[in-house]
């Protein structure tokens, strides 16, 4: 099955993966334990699925069975955080945007490593450009991807414009490994276990994750999905 957040529509559809129908919807606008305000990311695996529940300011966990609630985590969001998520084996990556507490005119990304099963934070680290250290508007684009032991992520800067960055860095302490630039205008990235594929075109680069894989960019150029 496939899960899709309807951000608009203030819930998440289940599809099937065969042919694409909705098998099901979860979510109405509200503010109870069980209601969805403009939900921006979701994450599923065998026996869970932790989704963004940004109007709410919380992350909330599911059980895939039934939907049922199971945890319910507070999120400190002070604007629209276009939150990403991504599930390991044992862990919850969370990426989203925040205004800066140094500077209310500035962003910045913050990425998250959490205990899947709890959702209690184990590492969390501001995202820059490589050997940046100062303040932007960084803003995180489409999603955070797993590939390896690595994560993904892309960002741009609006005092830089025209170029985009993708890192990976490790997944254990958040190092960074390597950064490429893009000036492209939009992408997306799909790792491990993401079963995405464009339709009218591919664009592949290797950036040194294990021999053979491979992390995959989607384009939008000229309002062409490529």
């Amino acid at each position: 099955d496939v899960y899709v957040v309807d951000t608009l529509n203030n819930r998440f559809k289940i599809l099937s993966a065969d042919d694409g129908s909705v098998l099901r919807t979860y979510g109405e606008l509200g503010r109870l334990t069980t209601s969805v305000h403009e939900p921006t990311g979701i994450a599923v695996d065998d026996t869970r699925v932790w989704l963004a529940d940004e109007g709410n300011n919380r992350l909330v966990q599911y059980n895939r069975g039934d939907l049922s609630v199971k945890t319910i985590i507070r999120m400190d969001y002070n604007l629209t955080a276009e939150t990403s998520l991504a599930l390991s084996p044992f862990n919850l990556f969370v990426a989203y945007n925040v205004i800066s507490p140094e500077d209310i005119r500035y962003k910045e990304i913050v990425l998250e490593k959490r205990n899947k099963a709890d959702g209690s934070l184990l590492n969390r680290k501001i995202v820059r450009p490589k050997n940046d250290i100062g303040l932007s508007t960084y803003t995180i684009k489409p999603d955070i991807c797993l590939l390896g032991n690595f994560v993904f992520i892309s960002f741009s800067d609006a005092s830089d414009e025209g170029v985009y960055y993708i890192q990976k860095r490790l997944q254990s302490d958040f190092s960074l490994v390597d950064e490429v630039k893009s000036s492209k205008i939009q992408f997306g990235l799909a790792g491990d276990g993401l079963a995405y594929l464009p339709i009218l075109a591919t664009r592949k680069i290797n950036l040194n994750a294990k021999i053979g894989e491979f992390l995959q960019l989607k384009y939008l150029d000229s309002g062409l999905d490529n």
